[in-house]
């Protein structure tokens, strides 16, 4: 019982999974649908969070205008070493 309730549970994630991948809108690389600068003014603001565990940090923001955009990014990675010697 618990074998079948268990397989039945993985073939409704996976078929959910799939679905949700279709997508509706057949625009290509260079001339998505819809088009990327549908929007005429964006603020954008990030942060990582995962960062802090290693003591740094990483804040982000911008301001898009059309297709002219302005970013400035500040990153301090903390205590990890990426490039052990």
């Amino acid at each position: 019982m618990k074998t079948k309730c268990f397989f039945i549970a993985m073939i409704c994630l996976v078929s959910s999974g799939l679905f949700a991948q279709m997508d509706a809108s057949k625009g290509t690389y260079w001339h998505p649908n819809p088009p990327n600068y549908k929007v005429k003014q964006a603020l954008e603001v990030e942060s990582l969070f995962y960062m802090f565990f290693t003591g740094g940090y990483h804040f982000g923001a911008g301001y898009r205008y059309g297709k002219f955009r302005v970013r400035v990014s500040v990153i301090n990675g903390g205590d990890y070493d990426a490039e052990p010697a």
